[in-house]
This record gives structure tokens, sequence and C-alpha cells, in this order.
């Protein structure tokens, strides 16, 4: 595959740039990488689960060290200073940038020669409503979105129509783009699954697990109980080594619930094939923005590429709208209410059903929900994006 010629060249290099980064900027680079483009990190904290192999460099931008690290940031700007710069000297043909948070974002669209876009893994606003985000970040976010030169969103088109709505001018050139599934991280098949030597249901939970009380849509406590009540498993594998207390009682006390430690992605799926449904079911909680209606709504997690490329189908809740239609769409799950599990799950969740499910996962994680079909509209759009930067500048 040949990357698209824009203005008389073509994408060669792209710097991504997120504090912390986390699978889909991965998946992006990993795919970009494959077609020949050089790609790069600018980062301040890598996770022991993110893998980085495939970046030509990576670049820490957390400076200075120590305690009076935020003091003199916010004095100095050294931090963006230094990320500036080595901007300047990489020379991207384009940065994308993950958003939250915005900071870096807002910062870069005012300083770049590179063509710069957004990657709307959370928009702060559509998440929490504009009314409830602290001034100084609402222009943060207002800076980056009205002036980057394209916007990536995963979410259905209304996430986005959502800034229109409160008055924000956004760039035309955006592109819908789920995570999608990347065949170098396919779980080889003929792994045993733990249901062919006891017979009964394992689910998987990975990614974002409570750490606190208040926490409650990501606290798999109670339906955890639930399913073990039911005669089924549920293995959790929180991205944080540190897990609500209530959790780690229940694996203590349960043969049916299972607290499992930290695992690198890559190992993660394999790990995971060992299972039989991947679970994205987090509860609606008005009393967290992360989880009303508004978020779930336009919610799209990781955590459901990941089941997919692991040979998953997956267990949604259909209060998560946009996850729910396109798991729906593909038939690649089951769709049921939080509520259900309580003593619904064992008619829902059969083994026979569950057979059923993965032969289709396994022909859509090649096909439409495949990385392959995909990364074509995403050098096109980066071409586009080059090309508005490049009339900004005069070029």
């Amino acid at each position: 595959m040949q990357t698209p010629q824009v203005g008389g060249g073509v994408v060669q290099r792209v710097l991504f740039v997120h504090p912390e980064p986390a699978t889909r900027l991965q998946r992006h680079a990993m795919a970009l990488s494959q077609t020949g483009i050089e790609v790069h990190l600018a980062a301040k904290h890598i996770r022991p689960m993110f893998e980085t192999d495939m970046f030509a460099s990576v670049f820490d931008y957390s400076r200075p060290k120590g305690r009076l690290n935020h003091i003199l940031n916010d004095w100095f700007k050294l931090e963006r200073k230094v990320l500036l710069e080595h901007i300047r000297r990489l020379r991207p043909d384009v940065v994308h940038v993950v958003v939250e948070p915005n900071r870096e974002a807002a910062l870069i669209v005012r300083d770049s020669q590179a063509a710069v876009v957004v990657d709307g893994q959370d928009f702060t606003s559509a998440s929490d409503g504009v009314e409830n985000v602290h001034h100084r970040q609402r222009g943060f976010e207002r800076m980056a979105l009205e002036n980057c030169d394209g916007l990536l969103f995963k979410g259905p088109p209304e996430e986005v129509d959502y800034y229109a709505g409160i008055g924000w001018k956004l760039t035309d050139n955006r592109l819908n783009h789920l995570d999608w599934c990347q065949p170098e991280w396919f779980a080889a098949e003929g792994i045993e699954r733990c249901s062919e030597v006891d017979g009964r249901p394992h689910l998987v939970y990975a990614g974002h697990v409570a750490r606190h009380a208040h926490q409650i849509y990501v606290d798999y406590t109670e339906l955890g109980s639930w399913l073990g009540d039911q005669r089924i498993h549920l293995h959790v594998y929180p991205t944080y080594s540190s897990v609500l207390p209530a959790m780690v009682e229940l694996d203590r006390r349960s043969v049916w619930f299972h607290l499992h430690e930290q695992t690198p992605f890559s190992e993660l799926v394999k790990e995971m094939a060992r299972y039989d449904l991947g679970v994205w079911m987090h509860q609606r909680d008005p009393n967290n923005s992360r989880s009303d209606d508004n978020k779930l709504r336009t919610a799209m997690g990781n955590k459901l590429f990941a089941y997919l490329e692991a040979g998953l189908p997956v267990l949604i809740n259909p209060e998560i709208v946009w996850g729910a239609q396109v798991i729906d769409r593909h038939g690649v799950g089951i769709v049921a209410g939080y509520q259900q599990m309580r003593d619904g799950a064992e008619e829902l969740i059969t083994m026979d059903k569950l057979a059923e499910l993965r032969s289709n996962v396994l022909q859509q994680r090649s096909g439409a929900l495949g990385i392959a079909d995909h990364i074509d509209e995403l050098l096109a759009f980066y071409g586009r994006a080059i090309t508005a930067r490049r009339a900004k500048l005069g070029l």
C-alpha cells in the first residue's frame, strides 16, 4: 500500500502525542507503520501495558523532574517549550494529538508547521457538558478543536455535533474512525478455553476498574456476585494495579470471580482467548458525568476491539447506545441490560449461543471490523489535513 500523494509530497512521518498513551494510539501507530510510514511518539508516562516497538523514536517531554515540576511548568512553560522544540526538530508531516487532556493539543495547534489532527479518544465538553468544565480546560479544548486541521472521533456523529450547538466552529475535515481490529494482535485459533475443561462459561472484563467507592460504573463486585450465583465465571484484568477492596475480597472468597494482575496488551489478548465472552456492562450513574446518559449514548471503548481480536463476542449493556449499535449491526455479541444479569444470565449466556457468535466474530474481525479496510481513509484524512495546514501558512 502506498502513502497518498499530498500537494506534491507524501505522508512520510507522523508524530503521536499523548501524556499517557493507550491502546487506540497504539493501534493507529501500528497500522501506519505497516504501510511504511515512520511513526514517532511524544509522551510523559508510558504504562507497562503499552508497547513501543513500532515507533522510530519515543520522546519524553516531561521537563523538569522533581517537586517543583508543576510550578516551573506554569511559570516558565518549560515542558511545553521542550515539546514544541522537539516537533520543530523532528519535522513530521502530521502531529496526531489524542485528547483528553487538551493542553498539549491547544499548545501545538498554535505553533506547528506540521498539520495537526485531534483524535477524540474522549471529548471533554461533550462528555461532561460544557457548563461543567473548568474555564481553563474549556479554553484549551476550544483552542484545539477550532484550530486543528482534522478531527477524528470514534463515537457517533452527534458527539461532534454537540460543539456546533454551543457555537464552536470546527473543521469540516472529520473522520469517524473506530479503533478497528489489528491482525497482528489476533489470538491464535486452537487455544484451549477454560470452558472446555469445566463446561461453564467464562466471561472477561479488561480495562478501567473502580479504585474508589464512588466509581460505580466500573465496580464489577455486584456483577461478579450475580454471575457466580449462576455458576458463571468472571475474570477481571484491571488497567491499574490498585482496585476496590470489595473486589479483592470477592476474589478471595468466590471460586467464580477471578482478579488478575496487570497484563501487557499483546499478552492480554492471548489470555482473553481462553475465555468465552468479553464484558462491557458499564452501569448508568447519573452522579458521574463519565457514566451518565449523555456519555453512555456516545461511548466507544477500546476494549471492544481487544475482545474481538481475542476471538470473543461481547456482552454489552444497551444503555451504551453507540457501542451496542456496532455490536448488534455486525452480529458479534449479546445486548442485555445490567439488571438482567441478576438472575437471567444463565439463560442468555449458553455454550451453544457463544459458539455461534464466535464464528461470526472470526469473520468480522478480518473483514468489516478490521483495520485493513480502513487505513486508506485515515491516510486520505491526513492528506486533507496537510493541505489545510499549508493553506493556513500560505505555502
